[in-house]
C-alpha cells in the first residue's frame, strides 16, 4: 500500500461524510413527508433501530473498528457544530 497525501485523506473522509450525510438526508425526509400516527415510535428511535439493523451484519463483530469511527464522526460533528454558522440570504452583505 503507498501512503497517501494527508489532504488526499481528508477529502476522501469528507466525500464518505456527505454520502452517507445525504443518504440520512433522504431519508429524513421521506419519513417527514409520510406522517406516522399519533402513538407510532418517534421518527429518530425508528431511524436508530433501521441503522443498527442495517449495519450490524457488518459492524457488530468490529468494535474496535465501531469506537474509532464514533470517536471521528463525534469529531467531525463537534467542529461543524462550532465553526459553521447557517446565515440567512441576504445577511451575510
Amino acid at each position: 500500500m503507498t501512503p497517501r497525501d494527508p489532504q488526499d485523506q481528508l477529502a476522501s473522509l469528507v466525500d464518505a461524510f456527505l454520502c452517507c450525510m445525504g443518504q440520512l438526508m433522504l431519508i429524513c425526509d421521506h419519513m417527514s413527508r409520510f406522517p406516522a400516527p399519533d402513538d407510532a415510535e418517534p421518527a429518530p428511535a425508528v431511524l436508530r433501530r433501521l441503522l443498527c439493523d442495517v449495519l450490524e451484519p457488518d459492524l457488530a463483530h468490529r468494535p474496535t473498528d465501531c469506537a474509532t469511527v464514533t470517536r471521528v464522526v463525534s469529531e467531525i460533528s463537534a467542529r461543524i457544530d462550532s465553526d459553521l454558522c447557517l446565515v440567512e440570504p441576504g445577511l451575510d452583505d
